[in-house]
């Protein structure tokens, strides 16, 4: 789980980062072949779900923000009257 935390905090922050299986490796302890023989598959997985789960949490933000902001437009039109 700790791979996946540092994998998403790092690729979430830069968009145009990619953290390397070596450190990766080094971050939790063991070399890099282990990594990629031993975590490597599970971890990309993961974080392949959790990219959807991410998107459809963001456009669940938004749709709730436009009804905010209509709200609020609705609400001061109502006080201009």
């Amino acid at each position: 789980m700790d791979v996946i935390i540092l994998k998403c905090r790092r690729e979430i922050n830069d968009t145009q980062f990619i953290i390397s299986d070596s450190e990766i490796a080094r971050s939790i302890g063991i070399s890099a072949p282990a990594y990629s023989r031993d975590y490597q598959d599970s971890v990309s997985h993961v974080i392949e779900g959790l990219k959807q789960t991410a998107t459809n949490a963001l456009l669940n933000i938004e749709i709730v923000c436009g009804d905010i902001r209509k709200q609020y437009r609705m609400s001061v039109k109502s006080q201009e009257f």
